[in-house]
């Protein structure tokens, strides 16, 4: 509500101009011809229309959305509610809304958790937009660039942005917090994104003796397909379309599979959006033994307790193999051993999920990293995520830019050279023959 101006008359009367809401009649209050008489007037009466004003549009929201926004309570009878009840509520709605997600209430539970963390758990009339600034203070501190700080408190709006619309708390505190400014690029103090580094096939290969056959065959087909980790994490054998093809048949292949996942990024964009992969002979040849073993066709083909059960075995030969252990062992020290490996196969079993997620998939490939560092190979670390670039890089150095971006899914080819596409040395090189061709060098 814009206030209105005080105006002097030709007369020397001044007076206001003002109207009840837009589009009415505009009516006039007049003040007296003595100025400081008129000044002191005019600030009384703004004081009381201004209020009038915001009591009235207190009243007709209250009367729409059952809620007294000027004592910033729901007029309706309520159980007080703490930040860690609305947490509870939260991440429960969004486990059933996001039931196919790759990481289903994930994201909201590790959301609410760190402002908890952060702010504690106090009441929601007690989050303020000065609590809300000490999130970004503490994220700073703890190293998180700008994109990752400015997110959080995006996804922060959004769940306060959930509560009200569910009747939990008011208005006035959804409003507060999206008052509150994000960060701006180039903020002193304030850590930038860091690019991601592609990752070739022939360093995912290397990581191979240290992962699970489940995961080697989540590796091979993020990197060929060009995949997301979300994406490769809930392949079912449903999803997938096995088409004759006279041009694999000529490569050497039998025939093309594709891959349409059921859920991914842009799916919220457009509910008819629809990704198709396209699965070649090695990730075929790869996935064939899981899609065999398959009981019904909406069961997950990668499991985590397979890879749990791998790692136990693998841990226990290579406690043996450090171990200087005399040449007989006693069958009974064999028998336990096998018989404690047993009991934690028994308890894997039974507490692990149906499928892997975005964050346990990356997980297990950082225990990889370590279980080849404990056997002497110096590899350097990546995550899932980095084969995506990867893959498109090497389509970019065989000179087939077009052909990656459609391999990854993008709409725009931009996308895809702006974001994913690497320089290497062996794009260099190309470029280094196509100069000598231009400038042959002298003979010598």
């Amino acid at each position: 509500m814009r206030k209105p101006k005080l105006e002097q008359l030709s007369n020397g009367q001044f007076r206001v101009r003002y109207r009840i809401r837009p589009g009415a009649p505009r009516l006039c209050e007049p003040f007296g011809s003595d100025p400081v008489e008129a000044e002191r007037q005019y600030a009384a009466w703004w004081a009381i229309f201004s209020q009038t004003m915001i009591d009235r549009k207190i009243t007709s929201l209250s009367e729409r959305t059952e809620f007294d926004d000027a004592a910033g309570l729901p007029s309706v009878s309520m159980d007080d509610l703490t930040l860690s009840e609305l947490a509870d509520m939260y991440s429960e709605w969004a486990r059933d809304y996001h039931q196919d997600a790759a990481i289903p209430g994930y994201a909201q539970n590790w959301l609410t958790s760190l402002v908890i963390e952060i702010i504690g758990d106090v009441h929601w009339t007690e989050f303020t937009a000065e609590l809300f600034k000490l999130i970004p203070t503490e994220l700073i501190k703890r190293g998180k660039n700008r994109r990752v700080i400015n997110q959080i408190m995006t996804d922060t709006c959004t769940w306060m942005q959930w509560c009200y619309d569910e009747n939990k708390i008011s208005r006035r505190v959804d409003l507060n917090l999206r008052a509150v400014r994000r960060l701006r690029k180039n903020k002193r103090g304030v850590l930038e994104k860091v690019p991601k580094v592609a990752v070739l096939w022939q360093e995912a290969e290397k990581l191979f003796p240290f992962l699970a056959p489940s995961l080697r065959t989540m590796v091979t087909a993020q990197f060929w397909a060009g995949m997301r980790p979300g994406e490769v994490c809930i392949m079912r054998p449903r999803d997938l379309l096995l088409v004759p093809s006279d041009t694999a048949k000529k490569n050497g292949a039998d025939d093309l599979m594709y891959y349409f996942p059921c859920h991914h990024k842009n799916l919220h964009r457009d509910d008819n959006a629809k990704l198709i992969k396209l699965l070649t002979w090695r990730v075929r040849e790869s996935l064939q033994q899981f899609i065999d073993r398959s009981e019904h066709e909406d069961e997950y083909l990668f499991k985590p307790v397979d890879a749990h059960c791998w790692a136990i075995d693998y841990n226990v030969k290579e406690k043996a193999d450090r171990r200087n252990e005399p040449a007989y062992e006693p069958p009974s020290a064999t028998k336990r051993r096998e018989r404690l490996a047993a009991t934690r196969r028994q308890r894997l079993e039974a507490e692990q999920h149906e499928r892997f997620d975005s964050q346990s998939y990356a997980r297990r490939i950082s225990l990889a990293f370590d279980r080849a560092a404990r056997s002497g190979v110096e590899l350097e670390r990546w995550s899932p995520n980095q084969l995506r670039h990867g893959a498109m890089t090497m389509m970019g150095d065989f000179g087939y830019a077009s052909a990656g971006s459609l391999l990854l899914g993008h709409k725009h080819l931009q996308t895809s050279l702006t974001h994913y596409d690497h320089a290497t040395l062996r794009r260099l090189a190309r470029v280094a023959d196509k100069l000598a061709e231009i400038d042959p060098p002298t003979s010598a």
